[in-house]
């Protein structure tokens, strides 16, 4: 297929393109630049090994719609073509499109060609979310929920908390009221309980306890009593509390609380999960929480700036670098990034972003002396660090031949470092430059979504870290 010209593709996105951006003066944001990366991942898509391929295509398509601001007709012919080749995530991108755009669930075959099976109860936060905020979604999602076998319903209360946790507390508690009339047994008030709990209003779980039988607040309270930290609020009281535990569920409360302000991922539960060192995590907790009062992250931008303070008050509560780099070795991570690594773990993670953060003012023009590689670099990036070294004097000059794009590894190296010199882009260039193939398509869609999170944050979340891990949730009723 035949692949425009990133200057064609930027002057004809200028004409016809006005895309909402919510971070203007950001220079890494650059709708031209997205929609240009955006555009290679679906052009390059058909290009990727059958198998490969049906993991690209689903985030490419939701950020081509929401900025390029596609006709009904036009998103549909992208999803219909999407559908047909069975990219994973399509069809919940596809069923949150079409109950927002139609209002109606039943008009859903005007999209889906009439798909046996395409609206089902195994419906993903997107479609949970688009149907809950249309008149009467509550009902239908209920009905569905009535008629399915208890053993099928799965996580659906947490889907339900998650797909409309942003939402105000008037129309969490309307859905709530709705789901405890349907009064099905464990159900709807584990649906309630969830909803309740993480409203804003401190005062929700007391009204909801009051209204609810004692024997129901008992069952659902161990399960949702952690919930409240995920709207900042402190935790449910339980009935079997001992004192001997208050510091250790402190430490719990002060990392979800934490987790659920950083943007992407978190590693800190894991790392709770692993070691059973409640007072380092909570000391780490509380140093993202305070970058993020201060401004210094932004829930909705990249994991990049959490994640490296969180590493470096981990290492500095610890004291002990080795064992907090070993047990973060042993977690792997799938982040969407670092297309040329294989499997990654989050140390690998945290290399990158070390050697990014080293290399950043070299790139930018703003040292003369090559850096030195960073101490709290691994031994494995250590020995790679003079290739990372060799990419940023080219990205430096601005001299980027094709050699430096045909391989993956580089193609990732110069990437990355285009887009710590702001040069957005020269980075859509590139990537439009090289191979067509799974490395131009993961990289494509890799900083497309990164550009996101500095324009409209289109597919950031509240407590996404937590709720998410990396699953997007495709919403087309926010505005940026």
């Amino acid at each position: 297929m035949p692949r425009l010209s990133v200057a064609v593709l930027a002057a004809l996105m200028a004409l016809a393109v006005q895309a909402p951006v919510s971070a203007a003066d950001d220079p890494l944001c650059s709708t031209d630049a997205l929609l240009s990366l955006v555009d290679t991942a679906l052009t390059d898509q058909p290009s990727v090994p059958r198998l490969a391929a049906r993991r690209y295509g689903a985030r490419a398509a939701f950020l081509k719609i929401r900025y390029g601001q596609l006709t009904e007709d036009a998103a549909a012919t992208l999803l219909n073509g999407l559908l047909d080749a069975n990219v994973q995530g399509v069809e919940e991108l596809a069923l949150a499109w079409s109950t927002h755009m139609i209002g109606d669930h039943k008009a859903l075959p005007r999209l889906a060609k009439d798909r046996p099976g395409t609206l089902s109860i195994a419906l993903p936060p997107s479609a949970i979310r688009a149907l809950l905020l249309t008149k009467n979604g509550a009902d239908i999602l209920m009905d569905r929920i009535a008629a399915t076998p208890k053993d099928r319903l799965g996580g659906i209360a947490q889907a339900i908390m998650t797909a409309v946790i942003d939402q105000p507390d008037a129309l969490k508690e309307t859905i709530a009221q709705t789901v405890e009339k349907r009064n099905i047994p464990l159900i709807s008030e584990l649906i309630a309980a969830q909803l309740v709990t993480t409203e804003k209003n401190k005062d929700a779980w007391r009204d909801f306890i009051l209204r609810r039988p004692a024997e129901q607040i008992n069952t659902v309270r161990p399960v949702v009593y952690w919930l409240p930290a995920l709207v900042g609020n402190p935790s449910l009281k339980r009935n079997n509390d001992a004192p001997e535990m208050a510091e250790t569920r402190a430490a719990i409360h002060a990392t979800v609380l934490a987790a659920s302000l950083e943007p992407e991922f978190d590693f800190l539960n894991t790392y709770l999960n692993q070691t059973g060192d409640f007072r380092s995590t909570a000391a780490a907790a509380e140093a993202v929480k305070t970058a993020v009062d201060a401004g210094k992250v932004r829930p909705d931008g990249t994991l990049d700036a959490a994640w490296l303070i969180a590493y470096r008050a981990l290492v500095e509560a610890t004291g002990d670098r080795s064992s907090v780099d070993a047990t973060l070795a042993s977690v792997t991570i799938q982040t969407g990034r670092y297309a040329s690594s294989g499997r990654v773990t989050v140390r690998d993670v945290i290399d990158h972003l070390l050697v990014v953060e080293a290399l950043t003012p070299h790139v930018r023009g703003e040292n003369q002396t090559q850096p030195e590689p960073p101490a709290e670099l691994s031994e494995t990036m250590k020995s790679k660090y003079a290739d990372w070294l060799a990419m940023a004097e080219i990205v430096r000059s601005g001299a980027i031949a094709a050699e430096h794009t045909n391989d993956p590894m580089r193609l990732g190296m110069v990437s990355e470092l285009l887009f710590a010199k702001s040069d957005i882009r020269g980075l859509a260039a590139v990537v439009d430059a090289a191979p067509a193939g799974e490395a131009s398509v993961f990289t494509a869609t890799d900083f497309a979504v990164r550009i996101d999170r500095h324009c409209a944050s289109y597919l950031s979340h509240p407590a996404e870290a937590v709720l998410l891990a990396g699953q997007p949730i495709f919403k087309f009723d926010t505005k940026n």
